[in-house]
């Protein structure tokens, strides 16, 4: 595998800092993709092994808005492996009081904050999201705590 050509999988809980890492990816040249759904992935790989030059480093950005990305990971790394590029996993993760202090200062709903009509707390959500996220999390080639950062 090229060791120029990569995809970094960027995962990880809501508010743990995927957009902070993805404007530091860019930074350094990568072109990041943000929240593509699931199903588009596959072709998005095939695209990225017709034009080397284009997509030598790409970034792609997963979250748990539309479910579980481990399958949806699985393909994109065996895609990946057979353009000959290699594709790494990163999850970022923070502490429970964290990701609250995080929600609570932006105002922002937490993704899986359920149905307006019947909403869940932040902390229910972000149990909702530790679980649903749990293989992910096992699989990653990195996992960063961005709880002090």
């Amino acid at each position: 595998m090229s060791r120029d050509r990569r995809i970094i999988l960027l995962t990880g809980l809501s508010g743990a800092g995927k957009t902070t890492a993805t404007k530091s990816l860019e930074d350094i040249g990568f072109r990041t993709i943000d929240n593509l759904p699931y199903e588009l992935l596959p072709a998005l790989v095939e695209k990225i092994g017709q034009d080397p030059e284009r997509f030598a480093r790409v970034c792609l950005v997963l979250d748990a808005r539309d479910g579980d990305p481990s399958h949806t990971i699985e393909s994109v790394r065996s895609g990946a492996a057979s353009i000959g590029v290699a594709a790494r996993i990163i999850f970022l993760d923070a502490r429970d009081d964290v990701l609250i202090r995080r929600f609570s200062e932006t105002r922002h709903r937490h993704p899986l904050g359920g149905a307006v009509d019947a909403p869940r707390s932040v902390a229910e959500a972000i149990a909702a999201e530790r679980a649903l996220l749990s293989a992910t999390r096992e699989a990653a080639d990195a996992v960063i705590d961005t709880s002090d950062l």
